[in-house]
C-alpha cells in the first residue's frame, strides 16, 4: 500500500510540474496573410493570439458581400473584421467602400488578406493598420503610403 501511494504521489507531483511548464506551441507566430478564417470570431481571436485586445467583439449582420462580419475595439478604435466567400466579393467590398470615401477624402485604411479583412480606421492619426499587418501579414489598401 505504501508503493502504492509513493508511486500516486509521484505521479500528481511529475504532472503537477508538467502542467506548469510551457512547451511554446502556445506562442503566436505571424502570419503572411495567406491564412484564411472561418468568422470574423476567428479573426478576433488570432488578434487576441498576437497580442492586441480586441475589446468587446459583436457579431455584424452579414452585408452584400461578406459571409460573416463583427467588430471589436482596439484601445478606443472600433475595427470592422470581415470575411467573405470568395476574392470576388472582397474586390467588390474594397471597391464599394472605398468608393463612398474618396469624394470626402476619408483616409480609411483595410488590411487585406485571402478572403478577410480589417477596416483598421483613419491611417492618418494611428499605425493600426501596420500594426497588425506586422501580425497578421496581409497588404493594406488605401492610403497606399506605408
Amino acid at each position: 500500500m505504501k508503493t502504492l501511494m509513493g508511486v500516486i504521489a509521484v505521479s500528481v507531483a511529475v504532472l503537477a510540474i508538467g502542467g506548469c511548464s510551457s512547451s511554446g506551441d502556445d506562442e503566436f507566430s505571424a502570419r503572411s496573410g495567406t491564412q484564411q478564417y472561418e468568422s470574423a470570431q476567428s479573426i478576433a481571436d488570432d488578434l487576441e493570439a498576437a497580442g492586441f485586445d480586441c475589446k468587446d467583439f459583436k457579431k455584424d449582420a452579414v452585408t452584400t458581400y461578406s459571409a460573416d462580419a463583427g467588430r471589436c475595439f482596439l484601445e478606443d478604435r472600433e475595427i470592422v473584421l470581415s470575411v467573405f466567400t470568395s476574392e470576388s466579393m472582397l474586390d467588390q467590398n474594397i471597391a464599394s467602400t472605398l468608393g463612398i470615401s474618396e469624394p470626402v477624402r476619408a483616409q480609411y485604411g483595410f488590411l487585406v488578406g485571402s478572403k478577410w479583412m480589417i477596416n483598421c480606421g483613419d491611417t492618418t492619426t494611428k499605425h493600426t493598420c501596420k500594426d497588425i499587418k506586422e501580425q497578421l501579414g496581409g497588404r493594406i489598401v488605401k492610403p497606399i503610403n506605408y
